[in-house]
């Protein structure tokens, strides 16, 4: 009993708590999530003015001596199960950096999450993104802005100017630079308190990408450069690290997104396997031995378009909303739309997590080590 009087009440901060009509108050101006409750001697308002998230169950039976511990809880429980109220441990303004996370608090909570057991998750998790370009670069700013507090960036490319276009984190004066010191640079700036590491490191063998995943709770494979092969050293090393990663993919007229977790879904090679035919092995041997180098097709709206997809779909798989697994989605910059592009499963004869041995001339043709 003592405890239930120490907990802290709050409507969703987003929902705002108005008499619609004398004898009607109204929680919330969604028309889609509005709640009426008859109020018809004017009760009712004054005391969901106070479910702020500040005032206890306590300082509320005090402020409104007429009220019962037991109404009160009733009234708790039921705005509770309209999914429009929060029960906190402690003041909402005294949470870990609530002011910062304010909105991402008001977020969660009014998603039906526990807010502050979301963001302690996000901030103790470790993350590392393999590539500080266009995509790593803007997926590291928007973790960093969900509370991600400990993040790790591999990549050895310099800040050229083609970049700055389409990389708004770089500036003039970062030409010639590593992309990770001028990532790390600018996030800092921001979250001073973030632990950023970096590494200058080329990934040409699983061997090192396992070293880089040293402590990371997660991977993000931002790389596209050699096509398939950095995919599979990714892959391949989170796998035997038992991370779940995830693998973005750019293109003039849209973005494609793969999650792996290795404890549930099949993972990079499953979806090479799935592929694996004479006609493929062609196609792909053709790209390597063509002399092209093509300019990067996309401007900083797609950019920024897929970066957020992907955060947002990473931010799905931390709150264990959706499932996002076993197969390539493709998101349409210019129809806004997702799909699932190619479904795929775990497949038995999978270099990385089959369990039957493939002699299959694509791995020759795509060899990691």
């Amino acid at each position: 009993m003592a405890k239930l009087l120490d907990y802290y009440p709050m409507i969703h901060r987003d929902k705002l708590v108005y008499t619609y009509q004398t004898g009607i108050v109204r929680i919330g101006t969604d028309d889609n999530d509005v709640i009426e409750i008859t109020d018809p001697e004017g009760k009712f308002l004054p005391i969901c003015q106070l479910m702020d998230g500040e005032h206890s169950v306590r300082s509320l039976l005090q402020e409104f001596p007429e009220l019962s511990l037991r109404q009160l809880s009733l009234m708790i429980v039921k705005l509770g199960q309209k999914h429009s109220l929060a029960v906190l441990e402690e003041p909402f303004s005294e949470m870990t950096q609530a002011g910062r996370f304010q909105a991402d608090l008001t977020y969660y909570y009014s998603e039906g999450f526990a807010g502050d057991q979301v963001l302690e998750q996000i901030q103790k998790m470790h993350v590392t993104i393999f590539g500080a370009g266009g995509g790593g670069s803007l997926l590291a700013l928007q973790l960093i802005n969900l509370g991600v507090q400990h993040l790790h960036l591999v990549d050895d490319d310099l800040i050229e100017q083609s970049n700055l276009n389409r990389q708004f984190l770089f500036q003039d004066q970062d030409l010639g630079h590593f992309k990770v010191d001028a990532v790390r640079q600018f996030l800092l700036a921001r979250q001073p308190q973030a632990q950023i590491t970096v590494s200058k490191q080329r990934i040409t063998s699983v061997a090192g990408a396992k070293k880089e995943l040293e402590n990371a709770d997660w991977g993000f494979c931002c790389i596209d450069e050699p096509p398939y092969i950095a995919q599979r050293i990714i892959n391949r090393a989170c796998f035997e690290k038992q991370i779940p990663s995830l693998y973005g993919f750019s293109a003039r007229d849209s973005g494609k997104l793969l999650l792996v977790d290795p404890r549930k879904t099949a993972c990079i090679d499953c979806l090479l396997s799935s592929r694996d035919n004479a006609g493929f092995q062609q196609l792909i041997t053709a790209f390597q031995n063509g002399d092209f180098h093509p300019t990067t097709p996309i401007i900083l709206p797609n950019m920024l378009l897929e970066t957020a997809w992907i955060a947002k779909r990473w931010l799905d798989q931390v709150l264990q909303r959706q499932e996002f697994g076993n197969a390539l989605y493709r998101f349409d910059y210019n129809q806004l739309q997702e799909e699932k592009f190619v479904p795929f499963t775990r497949q038995d004869n999978c270099p990385t997590c089959g369990s039957i041995r493939n002699r299959s001339k694509l791995w020759s043709i795509i060899p990691i080590q």
